[in-house]
């Protein structure tokens, strides 16, 4: 499982974000993607959508998955 721990995080991807089996893990104040038809997958503790950039409002994906879990405990 990737991690990533930050105040904001923009990520693009072409084909796609993480995996169903294998979401990204995330700690993130403020984050906003955009992927291809792969989709988004991540697994989330704290986090709001929004706020990172003027470009990209939220999650977009051309055709893919949007898949955001919040694991309780760890």
């Amino acid at each position: 499982m990737w991690g990533v721990f930050c105040l904001e995080l923009l990520g693009m991807g072409n084909g796609g974000i993480g995996f169903v089996g294998q979401p990204w893990w995330l700690d993130v104040e403020n984050l906003e993607v955009v992927s291809g038809s792969g989709g988004v997958f991540f697994d989330v503790e704290n986090m709001n959508l929004g706020g990172v950039s003027e470009d990209v409002d939220g999650i977009a994906t051309f055709g893919g998955d949007v898949d955001i879990k919040s694991a309780v405990s760890r």
